[in-house]
């Protein structure tokens, strides 16, 4: 052991100013480069110790906690590794409430494995029917996380069947996201919802159903946006054509000032000019994470 100490001086000294600073994730890492398995299994006895404790003290610290304040300890719970995370997931599921901590454990169980937690995902969908916020949201994350582990085949009937319910349930404030996933199970629906979002008094769901329609990129999808004809719809047409945003949301005006010519705008131009940057982002995030799940659910 003496030895090994010796010649790796500085990787010890690195591992043990870890430990004090109880970042024992850090610690491994760095012992393990040692390969001392004698430090090794020290530094994961002691870590083991340390999470287990740590974790009894913030469930203890939970305890009589509502809101934000219950999310943030789960959340540091969750962190000291996946059995942990199970353990919270459980614990959630036992105090059993529709709210901001079980919408945090549905992202937890999706990050985690959607596999798993299947069962557990198909409750959540069920169980969180009102419209009253953030139920919709939990119902609507749920079916997301679900549907990264099927597909148009292996969707089981009654299951598809407990999508398109929950899918087509009145959610205001979250119809685009419904309208997204209720497409690729039913492509003709999910238009259907999606065209009418383009008409919502919420700018959010408007920028979002613009945003589904042009990341499903089909002559039908394209209609839409076409037929609609407002601002937001032109500027993202403008951007899948690669046209000059200019022509279609003209900025400013130039006006003289003593010697010189400068270029003024109204407040409603400087809002044009912000919603082509928002939807250029949203575009672009949506092909990263939404055109996946088209793929994969293509009808063969």
């Amino acid at each position: 052991m003496w030895d090994e100490v010796e010649g790796n001086q500085n990787l010890f000294a690195k591992a043990h100013a870890s430990v004090l600073l109880g970042d024992f994730s850090l610690a491994r890492l760095i012992l393990r480069r040692t390969e001392s398995s004698t430090a090794i299994e020290i530094i994961e006895k002691l870590a083991d110790e340390y999470e287990a404790k740590r974790f009894l003290y913030l469930i203890q610290q939970a305890k009589g906690k509502e809101g934000s304040e219950l999310k943030d300890i789960y959340k540091s719970a969750a962190s000291l590794g996946e059995s942990f995370a199970d353990r919270v997931v459980g614990l959630a599921f036992k105090r059993g409430k529709m709210d901001s901590m079980m919408l945090f454990i549905v992202e937890l169980m999706d990050k985690l494995s959607p596999e798993k937690y299947s069962k557990q995902l198909e409750l959540l969908i069920s169980k969180a029917w009102r419209g009253k916020p953030p139920q919709p949201a939990i119902r609507i994350y749920s079916i997301r996380a679900l549907m990264s582990i099927y597909d148009q085949e292996s969707l089981p009937i009654k299951l598809r069947k407990k999508f398109m319910k929950a899918l087509s349930k009145r959610l205001d404030k979250m119809g685009d996201d419904a309208g997204k996933f209720l497409y690729l199970i039913d492509q003709k629906e999910g238009l259907n919802l999606l065209s009418k979002c383009l008409s919502s008094d919420v700018p959010i769901v408007r920028d979002g159903a613009v945003t589904t329609l042009a990341t499903i990129g089909t002559s039908e999808s394209i209609k839409i946006l076409r037929s609609h004809g407002s601002i937001t719809t032109e500027t993202m047409l403008a951007i899948l054509e690669g046209a000059d945003i200019a022509k279609v949301i003209p900025l400013g005006k130039e006006v003289q000032i003593g010697d010189k010519r400068a270029r003024t705008y109204t407040f409603e131009e400087i809002e044009d000019a912000n919603r082509e940057s928002n939807l250029r982002y949203y575009y672009e995030e949506s092909l990263e994470e939404y055109r996946p799940l088209l793929e994969r659910w293509k009808k063969a």
